[in-house]
């Protein structure tokens, strides 16, 4: 596993899982790794699958997140990756944010708590790999 992501480093310690970091400057609003140094990192490999979030998604424009810099490295991620998930509550659909770092055709899998309501999500279900609905547990 290679993350960018502090508390993912943190959380994923003892795990027993090979986890390598990329390195790079501090973000400390965001918790991550950012910079010249996470971007040779990420360079230097290639993964299989790429696990990223966003603040806002669009069916006809893609993901879309708040930081220049996460962004970057976003972007840099999906580029190395063989196929890319998506996590997204419901919440983020059909919305904005500061900046657009993926397309919708670059996303293969979606892993959400809702089916989307967005007009043409027929359309980019049948055509991509996967979605998946995730249902919080009720505890009896």
């Amino acid at each position: 596993m290679l993350t960018n992501s502090i508390p993912v480093l943190s959380s994923l310690n003892q795990s027993g899982l090979n986890i390598m970091s990329t390195g790079g400057a501090n973000n400390r609003v965001s918790c991550s790794l950012q910079g010249i140094i996470a971007r040779t990192t990420i360079m230097n490999y290639h993964v299989d699958f790429v696990l990223t979030s966003c603040k806002g998604l669009k069916l006809d424009e893609g993901a879309y997140d708040s930081r220049e810099g996460e962004t970057e490295i976003k972007q840099l991620m999906i580029s190395r990756g063989q196929k890319t998930i998506m996590m997204a509550d419901h919440t983020k659909f059909d919305r904005t944010s500061f900046v657009k770092y993926c397309s919708f055709q670059q996303i293969d899998i979606l892993v959400t708590d809702r089916r989307p309501a967005m007009s043409g999500w027929s359309c980019w279900r049948s055509t991509k790999s996967a979605f998946c609905i995730l249902r919080p547990r009720t505890h009896i």
